[in-house]
């Protein structure tokens, strides 16, 4: 069994995505062990991460507790700890934790960029062939692989006879100045409180 399914809005009610999230999940994990599928391939995620200070690789060992200003993470963060308890009950079922970090493609560039930044990137500029500046917030960086690589993961995380955590991620990591440098474009220092503030106005809309 692989489990994908993720609803990410509305942002602004956490009852809603975590009644699907999390409740959802758990109804998926125990029929998977009624049903004695042997294999559960879960997609987490690298948000279930404790956050790191120091800017460190960070490995399958990693605390997962996730982080509370939102509710991807801390759902993500539960599900791994409800995980625990699973493998333990159910030592039958080869469970696997699939933890990507940003999965983009080209065909779905549209509705990540509604789904992400909303507002903030209008669709006319983000159409255009040029776009004159990013803007960069210090420490603020990602990394992301694209939809064909963690397609062949998954693939290979169901045909193996593997179990634990995996991280997925392309390098290097992503910043703004790594965006600015790569469509030619100026980059515009963006402080962090700015940020939150356009952040929380996506959350709300």
């Amino acid at each position: 069994m692989v489990h994908l399914a993720w609803l990410f809005q509305p942002t602004h009610r956490p009852d809603i995505t975590w009644n699907n999230n999390v409740m959802g999940a758990i109804h998926l994990f125990e029929t998977v062990a009624d049903e004695r599928v042997p294999a559960l391939v879960y997609a987490s995620s690298v948000a279930a991460y404790s956050p790191e200070p120091t800017n460190l690789e960070v490995t399958e060992d990693w605390p997962t507790h996730g982080w509370p200003g939102a509710a991807y993470p801390l759902e993500k963060a539960y599900l791994e700890r409800l995980l625990d308890g699973y493998e333990q009950r159910h030592p039958d079922v080869r469970v696997v934790r699939m933890r990507p970090g940003f999965i983009l493609k080209r065909e779905s560039a549209t509705a990540q960029r509604r789904l992400f930044i909303g507002p903030l990137l209008p669709g006319r500029l983000a159409r255009g062939t040029v776009i004159p500046a990013v803007p960069v917030v210090e420490g603020l960086r990602a990394q992301i692989l694209h939809s064909s690589d963690a397609a062949e993961a998954y693939v290979q995380a169901v045909l193996r006879p593997v179990r634990g955590a995996f991280n997925h991620a392309a390098a290097p990591p992503v910043d703004g100045h790594f965006l600015a440098e790569l469509l030619g474009a100026r980059h515009i220092p963006v402080p962090r409180a700015m940020l939150r503030g356009a952040l929380g106005s996506v959350a709300r809309a």
